[in-house]
């Protein structure tokens, strides 16, 4: 007999907002930290900021375990990146680079439907305000 384990992913409430790249070119823009900005998508999905908490909650248990060297801090928020869209078919969860507490640093970052923007430590699934003065972005990867 064959066992088949069925994962059921939680529903949203769907309702987002739909951009083209140039809408959320002029979103990013308007925080003005980016000296790097890669956007691949043609059209981009924003979710409700209480549909990031079901799919941010959902998705930290299956955080894989840091390595050093290996598996770090970037490699967390590429992992969110990815999982948020596979899981989801949801193109706004960015990977950041930038400064945090003096050294390089990778972490999450994400737009909500009402325009504000949230940064996620990608290893705990953290939600930190945006802006922080802890955490000082640069370059940021969408879609």
């Amino acid at each position: 007999m064959c066992r088949v384990r069925v994962e059921r992913v939680p529903k949203l409430n769907g309702q987002g907002l739909k951009l083209d790249p140039n809408q959320l070119r002029t979103l990013v823009d308007a925080l003005q930290e980016w000296k790097q900005y890669n956007g691949t998508d043609s059209w981009y999905y924003i979710p409700t900021f209480d549909d990031w908490v079901i799919i941010i909650n959902y998705l930290k248990k299956k955080v894989p375990k840091y390595r050093t060297d290996r598996f770090d801090c970037e490699n967390f928020a590429d992992w969110f990146r990815v999982m948020v869209g596979d899981y989801f078919g949801i193109n706004t969860m960015a990977t950041v680079i930038g400064n945090w507490d003096g050294n390089r640093h990778g972490w999450s970052f994400f737009p909500d439907s009402k325009g504000n923007w949230w940064q996620m430590e990608s290893q705990t699934g953290e939600i930190i305000n945006y802006p922080d003065n802890e955490y000082k972005p640069d370059a940021i990867t969408i879609g």
